[in-house]
């Protein structure tokens, strides 16, 4: 396994482990105040949702062994997530 590939699962593990210190963060704050305000409740549900996403990416990149280079729009390449190997 070459060194940059290793260098990246390390960063992956590290934005992952942070993931979950924003979830930690947001049960907290929603165990301190549970009756939240209408639009608190929203915005923090709506975080929550967005970190749950990160998350899922951060995890799939993580496992990938076989990446699948996808070109996209202005010629920006990008790892397929869904092409790649895990």
């Amino acid at each position: 396994m070459n060194r940059f590939y290793v260098r990246c699962k390390r960063t992956l593990a590290r934005a992952f482990n942070r993931m979950t210190a924003i979830f930690g963060a947001m049960a907290f704050l929603k165990g301190v105040n549970p009756d939240l305000p209408g639009d608190a409740r929203e915005t923090a549900l709506l975080l929550e949702s967005e970190a749950k996403k990160i998350q899922d990416i951060v995890s799939k990149l993580s496992r990938i062994t076989d990446p699948v280079v996808t070109t996209y729009v202005d010629d920006i390449t990008m790892i397929d997530l869904d092409k790649s190997g895990e």
